[in-house]
């Protein structure tokens, strides 16, 4: 029987629930990451040029923040003291444990162990796609942080925290309404890994350009560190193995896809 019903036409993961601020400052990141996330239908989407544009918007309120998504390399306020200010308390009324996803262009030794220190709830490896996207939020707002004493995420970096700006006259930027949170849904389960090629992470740097990861990489505590499909180089297989020789796991398999198969 012929109907004219027109089937829902799905773009992507359903985020209507969250509301997200995205700092970069470089303009074309920040418009990217939002139509990726808008494409997620998310709820509110905030942008901010810098770190001290963000911690003031943060500590602007009324409408909370579910995730941010931050560039870690800004001057003068960066993305790991923009981290240390909310896990501190001191982007309040944000809560300490609001999930946070550092943007990153290769991985940096430094960086990628003060921002574990600092309870970073996932990491994404630019250039951003909308699948590491997706994948990355989903963990995040999955994956639970439980905030420590301030003082101990004062100590991980050296770093002044700006003091409360005044605040922008009423209109001087636009305000929208932020649907009421949900439960957010547990991580579905990863489908089978495609073909490909099982190694071990210590024989990665042995492994020609153009090798690709053919499953998605989560630390031992959920946290998403790359994402299927994510092109190998040396930043980022070093990054990888930081974190897993911080966690004291020197077994670790992964599964690639090598350049013309």
């Amino acid at each position: 029987m012929p109907t004219n019903r027109k089937a829902k036409v799905v773009t992507g993961p359903d985020f209507s629930h969250l509301s997200f601020l995205v700092v970069d400052d470089l303009p074309f990141i920040r418009h990217l990451v939002q139509g990726m996330l808008e494409r997620m239908q998310a709820a509110r989407i905030v942008q901010a040029a810098s770190g001290e544009d963000a911690l003031e918007r943060l500590r602007e309120g009324p409408d909370p923040v579910d995730c941010v998504i931050s560039d870690w390399s800004m001057g003068p306020l960066g993305g790991l003291q923009l981290l240390q200010a909310i896990r501190s308390g001191a982007a309040a009324p944000t809560p300490p444990a609001t999930p946070f996803i550092m943007l990153t262009g290769y991985g940096d030794e430094p960086v990628v162990r003060a921002a574990r220190a600092l309870d970073v709830s996932g990491y994404l490896i630019k250039p951003v796609s909308f699948g590491k996207l997706a994948k990355a939020v989903d963990a995040a707002v999955t994956r639970t942080v439980a905030p420590k004493p301030a003082e101990s995420y004062r100590e991980v970096v050296e770093i002044h925290v700006p003091e409360k700006a005044a605040k922008v006259p009423a209109g001087g930027r636009r305000a929208a309404a932020l649907r009421p949170a949900e439960k957010t849904p547990a991580r579905p389960a990863e489908p089978p890994a495609p073909a490909g090629l099982e190694v071990r992470l210590s024989d990665l740097e042995q492994m020609g350009p153009g090798t690709m990861l053919a499953q998605d990489v989560y630390s031992a505590d959920g946290m998403l560190l790359l994402a299927r499909g994510q092109l190998l180089d040396a930043g980022i297989v070093g990054l990888l193995k930081r974190v897993v020789d911080a966690e004291g796991n020197n077994d670790v398999k992964v599964r690639v896809t090598l350049a013309g198969r």
